[in-house]
């Protein structure tokens, strides 16, 4: 059973939405709540922006993150939120840090703890990075960076994550445990191909404008 948290209220939502891509990263919740000021029998949640909320199904939290927009009508119908999880301050908070001998894992802790966020199951590399000099950069893009330079020598992937309220880093092409179904875990789904991107030709030109040769899929062309 999906619920939904705020404060210590668990609040009677019309709709919520659990979002998120392979290349966003952070995740998100948009919910809605019946609002009507006229009515003495409906509670008022008065929801403010920087608040925190949390999605459970049945005792197993799913997302716990900040609400950073809010809608509402003047009328009677329903209040809209849009909550991002911690991920989002460190996309959002820049840094200047200069780094030396020191592993992927440390710079996590070390930019993590700056922003008074946790860190749990950081990736291990054992991996002395020998110097990195970061100027006003991106939090997030600061942990990217320190875990691509060591994959140069573990040959490994690696992905922020957010668990609860705690950052981590997990393998990346790490299995999640979940089996997707149609009509179980998954309710509907959509595929898309396109050709409007495609590149079939290309021609070559020196400086000089003179034209030196060309590449083509004569299968694409002609078709």
């Amino acid at each position: 059973m999906i619920k939904l948290r705020w404060k210590d209220w668990w609040l009677d939502f019309e709709t919520v939405e659990w979002s998120g891509t392979d290349n966003q990263c952070s995740r998100q919740i948009t919910f809605t709540i019946p609002c009507n000021p006229y009515d003495k029998g409906l509670e008022k949640i008065n929801i403010a922006l920087g608040d925190l909320v949390y999605l459970y199904d049945g005792s197993k939290q799913l997302f716990v993150g900040t609400v950073t927009t809010r809608e509402k009508t003047a009328e009677v119908g329903t209040a809209s939120y849009i909550a991002m999880d911690f991920m989002h301050h460190l996309l959002r908070s820049n840094g200047t840090y200069k780094f030396v001998n020191t592993t992927p894992e440390k710079i996590t802790q070390k930019v993590c703890s700056d922003l008074k966020i946790g860190t749990t199951k950081l990736a291990s590399t054992k991996c002395n990075i020998k110097k990195s000099i970061f100027e006003d950069v991106c939090i997030y893009d600061i942990i990217i960076t320190a875990y691509r330079k060591a994959k140069a020598k573990t040959g490994k992937n690696y992905l922020p994550i957010m668990v609860g309220n705690k950052v981590s880093v997990i393998q990346k092409g790490t299995s999640s445990g979940v089996r997707l179904a149609q009509g179980v875990t998954i309710t509907d789904a959509t595929y898309t191909d396109t050709t409007d991107n495609m590149v079939n030709q290309v021609t070559i030109y020196s400086d000089k404008k003179k034209k030196l040769g060309k590449v083509e899929n004569k299968k694409h062309t002609s078709k």
